[in-house]
């Protein structure tokens, strides 16, 4: 599934959370969350504060892991 879908599919809430953190991750990687609105980018920092994804756009699977248990 391509990022556009992974969007839509955010939008409507048809996402669990560990594919939120895939999809932040890969917005960050590409860049494009630079491209969509103020609240992406807001919840992109929340998710690196949390030290879920790095500021380059990597998974941390650790963290998620043990978030989700």
């Amino acid at each position: 599934m391509d990022t556009s879908e992974l969007l839509i599919k955010y939008e409507m809430g048809d996402l669990v959370f560990s594919e939120i953190i895939q999809l932040f991750a890969e917005l960050i990687k590409t860049g494009r969350i630079n491209n969509l609105n103020g609240t992406y980018y807001k919840d992109a920092l929340h998710y690196i504060d949390c030290d879920l994804i790095t500021q380059v756009g990597s998974v941390n699977h650790q963290n998620l892991r043990q978030y989700i248990s």
